[in-house]
């Protein structure tokens, strides 16, 4: 993966190359660090390693820490010069396969927008954690509420990492929450399957969130505590939903 650092020294280049009747002095006298501030729904993003250019009156920003910031996954194939960007789209339309569980708080369900995915095609996977009861619910759990778990046929699995954090929620009759499968989920997966260190494999591959063909596990999985006290082992409650998707 092309390393970001060397971007603007590459674009300098390629100025300095294609443009013969410039001169160097001059170019260099239209390129300008960008001093201002990139806002994404309401939120400063930081680049502080990854800072912002303007040549000729246009900002030029650096994709993989947008796309990153966005949830998304940056590759590059320097064979075919083709730079792959997968970014998790909330899928709206019916599932066509889903499983749910149930206990005395929550009902836990896990979707899938197609049973069989051709390999490349965006995987849809998503989750709801709903109060179906008429009574409030305050719960104590880690990060993420709802985390997603890959088990491939051959028995292989990567769990989701959680937060070493303790936050409550509490669930009103009704509440629901929802999540989805990430693209850096399967990263991460990958990474594991292959024993790369995820932030060598993130950078340095092709498509880093690229599934394999194959038969696959797809788990989601609600662990929290009841009530403010975490403390109490009867508390502890743990909801899992599960799907299997095929990659053709």
């Amino acid at each position: 993966m092309m390393k970001i650092k060397y971007v603007y020294i590459l674009v300098l280049g390629l100025l300095l190359l294609f443009s013969s009747t410039a001169n160097a002095v001059g170019i260099t006298n239209k390129i300008s660090l960008f001093n201002g501030s990139i806002v994404l729904n309401n939120m400063v993003v930081q680049l502080k390693e990854n800072p912002l250019i303007i040549y000729n009156e246009k900002a030029y920003v650096p994709l993989r820490a947008i796309a990153q910031t966005l949830g998304g996954v940056v590759g590059y194939n320097k064979e075919n010069r083709s730079i792959y960007i997968d970014q998790p789209s909330l899928y709206f339309g019916k599932s066509e396969i889903n499983q749910k569980v149930k206990n005395e708080e929550f009902t836990l369900s896990i979707f899938s927008k197609n049973a069989t995915y051709n390999q490349g095609e965006s995987i849809q996977v998503w989750s709801h954690l709903l109060n179906e009861s008429d009574q409030p619910i305050t719960i104590s759990h880690g990060e993420p509420l709802v985390g997603y778990n890959i088990q491939e046929e051959s028995g292989f699995e990567v769990n989701q990492i959680y937060a070493f954090s303790l936050n409550q929620s509490s669930f009103n009759p009704g509440d629901e929450f929802s999540s989805q499968l990430l693209p850096l989920y399967i990263v991460f997966y990958n990474s594991q399957k292959q024993g790369v260190d995820l932030i060598k494999y993130l950078t340095e591959t092709d498509r880093p969130s690229l599934l394999p063909k194959g038969k696959y596990t797809i788990t989601a999985e609600a662990s929290y505590f009841v009530g403010k006290d975490p403390t109490q082992k009867e508390a502890k409650r743990n909801l899992k939903a599960s799907i299997s998707i095929t990659i053709v």
